[in-house]
């Protein structure tokens, strides 16, 4: 900046003082979509997380490695960077529907971008299975699409506790015979929250009156 003042005998005082000017990016991050947390099964792996959005908020940026990424309940704790979400990966909110906010930083120059996105509850199914008693033998009869046999138990004819035999991912169709089964099924809903049920199935010989 220079700055001239009139001086006597046609010499103008000149002042100069010089500065930096910082031209700093602007992080422009993408809408993410919304996160579904089925909360029936918490160790799940697959439940869904706050932080299952990190990539595709990273996607516009040159080196995601050079970013942090810290997650808020709401734009004004995001802005200042304050009331962080401590443990993303295991966050569940209190109530849903949550809109969560997530500030991510450049660590070289401390220039910052926010966005948010929707947290919901997933949709569970339930079934309802009831134990049964079937003659001569029993049928894996074909499940809808969004079920499937996880597996079925053969039981101790003598003492129904004891497990003798496991057989996981049966075929649909699979005849069994005579003896005691436990079956497990699992259903997914929409959401892709899965749920695992299971009855007790009695093959029985049955005699035909004469």
């Amino acid at each position: 900046a220079v700055i001239s003042y009139p001086g006597c005998g046609g010499e103008d005082l000149v002042l100069r003082k010089g500065f930096d000017i910082v031209v700093r990016e602007e992080i422009i991050l993408p809408q993410a979509g919304e996160i579904v947390i089925c909360t029936d099964n918490l160790d799940d792996p697959d439940r869904g997380r706050i932080n299952d959005n990190d990539e595709v908020i990273l996607s516009n940026l040159g080196n995601p490695l050079n970013f942090s990424m810290t997650y808020y309940h709401s734009d004004e704790d995001a802005q200042s960077g304050t009331n962080q979400i401590v443990d993303a990966e295991n966050y569940i909110p209190d109530s849903f529907p949550e809109i969560i906010f997530v500030r991510v930083e450049n660590n070289l120059t401390g220039c910052y971008g926010v966005t948010s996105f929707m947290v919901r509850e997933g949709e569970v199914l339930e079934l309802d299975l009831k134990d049964s008693a079937i003659c001569t033998n029993y049928t894996l009869t074909s499940l809808p699409e969004n079920q499937r046999y996880i597996k079925y138990e053969v039981l101790n004819p003598l003492n129904h506790s004891i497990v003798t035999e496991v057989v996981d991912d049966p075929e649909n169709e699979t005849i069994l015979p005579i003896g005691f089964y436990n079956i497990y099924i699992e259903i997914e809903s929409i959401d892709g929250c899965k749920e695992e049920f299971s009855h007790k199935i009695s093959v029985i010989p049955c005699q035909i009156p004469k």
